[in-house]
């Protein structure tokens, strides 16, 4: 059976970590799979994970850095994949040792910043193998002029979804929600100010926010104050991850308009539920969301699809419509079967 190492920046709610984590116990089926986690890990995350399963998963602080050398050489893992910069980085270390065993796996069509450049683009032009989590990303990296012969697999970090989906019932009130860090990056404060212009048409719903603050909590607390919004907008606190099928199952809608994405899990996910998505087109999301079809595109923030939305609020067919149509949304192949046919 092959030894893999798997190393990622955190182990905390985010598309990446919540689709290894739905993968572990089926890669470990297959193979030896391992988590090297270089940050934090969140212990809520590992809840329902089986003590063996645990067991392979390491925390790099634990390491003095004669223990980490001695940990990578002994247990003599067949490959190695990086996960974001921060791993990235890592990898390039251990390409000096490693290096047809080195692979990085990107999740994003654009860079964070600089440093994030740098360690990515290094790791894919010294790797033989480059796995992706998106067709937009693949076409991100190939677009590269030294990128273009790589080999590129795509392999979205998801897995099957065993939940009922939605069944929806005509009601004047629409519920949305959303779930991941409450960062910046996830640019929550336009959906809010999205909601204050529906509320301010006189349409009727609620939009409940779940996840962890990420340093951004306060400052969307005091927007939805200062728009007289408290009574429709509510953080909701953070979810485990096992739990958000059952969680979002509840609500009509989901809202995300992140302006960086790859494929985004949450979205994806939400469709397979019978949720309706409410996205700005990032990433993936561009090439599996169809407005008016399974989803509702938002691309103008200052023009917000008015016709659309018009038809959501008052044509009660639209959006079971809408629904029917995101349950048949294109099937993607999971992480695991991917992974499991590249690496065996």
């Amino acid at each position: 059976m092959k030894k893999i190492l798997h190393v990622i920046h955190n182990l905390e709610l985010g598309g990446v970590e919540v689709g290894l984590l739905s993968s572990f116990e089926e890669l470990n089926s297959a193979f030896d799979y391992n988590i090297l986690v270089i940050g934090q890990v969140d212990s809520e995350m590992l809840i329902k994970l089986s003590d063996s399963l645990k067991s392979k998963i390491y925390i790099l602080n634990t390491f003095s850095l004669t223990s980490f050398y001695r940990f990578i050489f002994s247990q003599k893992f067949d490959y190695f994949i990086t996960s974001l910069w921060k791993a990235h980085l890592l990898g390039l270390v251990l390409k000096f040792t490693q290096s047809s065993k080195v692979f990085p796996f990107i999740h994003n069509g654009r860079y964070f910043h600089q440093l994030d450049a740098i360690c990515t683009n290094l790791q894919v032009l010294f790797s033989t193998r480059i796995f992706v989590d998106s067709r937009s990303t693949g076409l991100f990296i190939s677009h590269k002029f030294l990128f273009r012969k790589k080999n590129i697999i795509e392999a979205p970090f998801i897995q099957n979804i065993n939940v009922r989906s939605k069944i929806h019932v005509n009601s004047d009130l629409l519920t949305f929600c959303s779930v991941s860090r409450i960062a910046k990056s996830k640019n929550i404060q336009e959906v809010i100010t999205f909601l204050s212009k529906l509320n301010q048409l006189g349409y009727n719903f609620i939009y409940h926010i779940y996840g962890p603050d990420g340093g951004y909590l306060k400052v969307l607390l005091d927007l939805i104050d200062k728009l007289g919004l408290s009574n429709k907008i509510q953080y909701k606190g953070e979810i485990n991850f096992n739990q958000r099928a059952e969680e979002c199952i509840k609500y009509d809608l989901y809202i995300q308009f992140s302006l960086m994405e790859g494929f985004s899990k949450s979205v994806y996910e939400s469709m397979l539920l019978g949720l309706v998505p409410v996205v700005y087109p990032a990433g993936e999301i561009a090439n599996y969301c169809i407005n008016d079809h399974n989803s509702i595109i938002i691309s103008n923030f200052n023009e917000y699809n008015t016709n659309s939305i018009h038809r959501l609020f008052n044509d009660k067919t639209f959006l079971p419509f809408l629904s029917k149509n995101a349950l048949d949304v294109n099937k993607y192949p999971t992480l695991s079967n991917v992974l499991i046919k590249e690496l065996s």
